[in-house]
Formats: structure tokens, sequence, C-alpha cells
């Protein structure tokens, strides 16, 4: 039913290294956020930048089969060039768990409820109440009507934009869990992320 696309291109600039391999609940982010994506995904494509030849040779030491990495030629373009590419190679059939290996601590529960209450939404999203508003996060679900709607795109500068094109096609999984809207940018945050989950 789904295929994931997991964006692993960035150049890490603000974090100072490999996000991808930085360790996390004993293993790395990378390893940890695909056996999460695992759970729900026929397979994960992972789409790589300038680190493709590093993450792939690690990928492939780890994953025999379901996982499959693609370079962005564009990548220094930014994101949504990233996305294109990983939709470029996605199953058409298959509709998409779309992750950015920015958010490794979504719980993998909400995967799973996503996954589970998904009805085809061209946009489905999970949603925590914050600060007296809602606020979408991480990860997103798209139907494969959405690849059509990608590929063709010419004018949006960015995923966030294209999806504002489809109020009325977007729909919310309402959840309790903030981690849905954390960022891993930065050396401090990953620091001070895994020391709450310490305690």
């Amino acid at each position: 039913m789904f295929e994931a696309i997991l964006l692993s291109a960035g150049q890490s600039s603000r974090m100072g290294k490999e996000k991808a391999l930085l360790p996390m609940e004993n293993t790395t982010v990378i390893l940890h956020v695909i056996d999460k994506l695992l759970a729900v995904a026929d397979r994960v494509i992972v789409v790589l930048g300038d680190n493709y030849r590093s993450i792939k040779k690690y990928l492939n030491e780890n994953y025999k089969e379901r996982v499959d990495c693609v370079y962005n030629e564009n990548h220094h373009e930014g994101m949504f060039s990233s996305a294109k590419k990983g939709f470029s190679v996605i199953n058409e059939r298959k509709h998409v768990i779309f992750q950015l290996i920015d958010q490794p601590f979504v719980p993998k529960e909400i995967y799973l409820n996503l996954a589970n209450s998904f009805r085809g939404q061209l946009i489905y999203q999970p949603s925590v109440l914050k600060n007296g508003r809602f606020r979408a996060g991480h990860p997103i679900l798209f139907s494969n009507n959405f690849r059509e709607i990608i590929m063709n795109d010419s004018e949006s500068d960015n995923l966030r934009d294209l999806i504002n094109k489809y109020p009325m096609d977007r729909a919310f999984l309402h959840v309790e869990n903030d981690e849905i809207l954390d960022n891993l940018n930065t050396f401090a945050a990953y620091n001070e992320k895994l020391k709450e989950k310490l305690q």
C-alpha cells in the first residue's frame, strides 16, 4: 500500500557533521528512522546528495532489501528538488510516506496510526495542539495522486507552498505527542533531546 521517501541529501551545515549517522537508541539516526518506516512501508527510497557514496555503502551493509538509495543531482537547489527526485522513482500505484532525516524523534505508534487511519486523502498529516493552535507535523502521507501533482509543478518553491494549494484535500490526525514538530538541526538541539529522553 505504501512506499516511503526519506530525504537525507542536505549538507548538515548547522549540525557540523553527518546527522544521518549520529548515534540514537543503540543505532544511528538513519537506521532508527528507516526501521520505523519499514513498519508501515513496503520499500524506503533514501534520497541523497554529496553523501551518496558513504550513506549508500553504510545502508548496503545493514539492509539487503526494501531500502534503495537514489542520488539527487540537483540537491544543492534545496529540499524541494530532493522531494521531486524521490517521487520520480516511487511506484506510481503506491501511496507515499514522506519523511525528512531531520525528524527522527517521531514515535513508531504515530506511523502506525497514520497508516491504519489513512483513507486515501491527498495529504494526511499528524497535528498537535501547541500554544493554543493545532500545528501540522511529520511524517506526511500522500495519496498516489500526489505524484503527478508534484512532478508537474513548476511554480512552487517548496513543498509547503505546494501543499497549501490543496487545503480542501488535506486531513489531519490529531495526536498528543509534539515530537512530530521536532527538527534535528544543531548538535546542541540533538544533545538536548537525547537528555530529555533519558529523564
